[in-house]
């Protein structure tokens, strides 16, 4: 979301290990986006954002850097395997990574969506082993990944698809955090008056 379409923004310190360093509302509806401020190479930053909803079932992992890549490297049926096995020099030179350079390229002012990857355990050698794919979103991982970002936001469906995505990438110090319960954190905060009832599920449900 651009910095003209924010209605309200207020700073998180209550998730520094998930990254999460703000919540913001929609000027022109009752949206609410988390942004998430990810260290890279050089003190450079990067932004992504997540959409907040009351109904949702999505989780939000974060990922660390090597099991990632050792995951994403054990899918036998990678449908990029020039990137899951590549180095820095293979995803530069990817035809849709100057899509992503551009997307990042905004900043706080424009975040960018977080991918969406998805994880199994397969049989390696007799041992379950995490195998990495993705729904959507390499682009964007391969440019975190290029430009030395060790961990980072992912998103996923729902609460299974966040337990095997932290069993198998997880960050240590990190947990799946769930979307709907940081929309009824935070709500209250940055909604419109008129719209604050959504902060307020048990009121609403009497």
């Amino acid at each position: 979301m651009t910095l003209d379409l924010i209605s309200k923004h207020i700073g998180v310190k209550d998730y520094p290990q998930h990254l999460l360093e703000g919540v913001f509302s929609c000027r022109f509806n009752d949206i609410i986006y988390c942004r998430f401020k990810i260290p890279l190479r050089a003190g450079r930053s990067a932004y992504m954002e997540q959409a907040l909803s009351d109904t949702s079932e999505s989780h939000i992992v974060i990922a660390d850097r090597h099991r990632l890549l050792s995951a994403w490297r054990n899918n036998p049926n990678s449908i990029v395997p020039e990137l899951s096995r590549g180095d820095e020099s293979a995803w530069r030179r990817d035809r849709k990574f100057h899509e992503a350079e551009r997307g990042f390229s905004h900043g706080a002012g424009n975040p960018v969506p977080l991918a969406d990857p998805h994880c199994r355990f397969i049989l390696d050698q007799g041992l379950p082993v995490p195998a990495l794919g993705f729904t959507n979103g390499i682009t964007r991982t391969i440019w975190l990944l290029a430009n030395g970002a060790e961990r980072f936001p992912l998103h996923a469906d729902n609460h299974r698809s966040a337990q095997l995505l932290q069993r198998g990438i997880g960050h240590r110090s990190a947990y799946p955090l769930a979307v709907q319960a940081l929309f009824f954190q935070y709500a209250g905060s940055v909604l419109p008056r008129h719209l604050r009832y959504k902060a307020e599920p048990e009121q609403h449900q009497k």
